[in-house]
């Protein structure tokens, strides 16, 4: 982490790929090495012949990317959590796509995010299961709003920031008028681009006109159809912008599809996010 601070934070920052066997999926380490700006990171494994072929795939993306353009502002102490909202529904919700290019991103966004505008979001992560809890535990730390991985069912919690892993899309219904959300076991053989699509959908439909849809590096396939929705129905269709991300092909390909309401860097999504809640143009 120290080489990482020193190797990113100079004047002219080289592209860097993390590999140890520390960056397991659940280790901590991880998370903090992209939040100092490296461009990824590969595990080591026993089979060398796919270690190899992993390791020159990634070294190889990574060298297209400016480490300038993703390096993130210093984290800041996060706003004090508001008190607990008498009602336990929230008064909008935020869907939000994205994969492992998105977790800094994710970090970025949720640590300038002040909570008490009693919102609910849900974060469908291209990520195994242990990924998404520890990573939980981790933006908890960084977070005014309450982080919680949503490997069950359990009711959308208003200023609480719900993530989910793509093996298991979310559907949010409705339970004696407060929305919940229930984790889906695709059947075997389904389209894994339908299961974002059905995520945003349900989302947009459990809050009529008081959703927002937020595209980060890495979004799942079908991320793109549902911003398209979001777009279709007038609601905010948010997309970082290809430049700031170490991944674009969702990016790209959500923006040739449709034009969001806003795209940039974590900034100006923040921004447009903030805007979304109080209802400002």
């Amino acid at each position: 982490v120290d080489a990482l601070s020193r190797i990113l934070g100079v004047d002219r920052p080289v592209p860097t790929v993390m590999v140890s066997a520390l960056t397991a999926e659940e280790s901590p380490i991880t998370f903090e090495g992209l939040e100092l700006g490296a461009v990824d990171f590969v595990e080591k494994v026993a089979s060398l012949p796919l270690h190899r072929e992993e390791l020159a795939r990634r070294l190889a993306a990574a060298a297209l990317v400016d480490p300038r353009k993703i390096r993130w502002a210093r984290l800041q102490r996060p706003f004090p959590p508001p008190p607990r909202r008498a009602g336990p529904t929230p008064s909008r919700a935020v869907a939000v796509l994205a994969g492992r290019p998105g977790m800094a991103p994710l970090l970025a966004l949720l640590n300038g995010l002040p909570a008490g505008y009693g919102a609910g979001f849900v974060v469908l992560l291209d990520l195994p299961a242990a990924v998404v809890r520890a990573f939980a535990a981790y933006l908890d730390r960084f977070s005014s709003l309450r982080v919680r991985a949503l490997l069950d069912s359990a009711p959308l919690l208003p200023d609480t920031v719900h993530l989910v892993p793509v093996s298991r899309p979310a559907l949010v219904v409705g339970k004696g008028g407060t929305p919940w959300l229930s984790p889906l076991d695709p059947p075997r053989g389904a389209d894994p681009s339908a299961g974002a699509a059905h995520f945003c959908t349900s989302v947009f439909e459990a809050f009529p006109g008081r959703a927002t849809c937020v595209l980060l590096a890495g979004a799942p396939p079908g991320s793109d159809t549902g911003l398209a929705e979001a777009r279709r129905r007038g609601l905010p269709a948010l997309c970082q912008s290809p430049d700031s991300a170490t991944e674009t092909g969702a990016l790209v390909r959500a923006l040739q599809r449709v034009p969001a309401s806003a795209t940039g860097g974590v900034a100006t999504l923040l921004s447009a996010v903030v805007a979304s809640l109080t209802g400002a143009p």
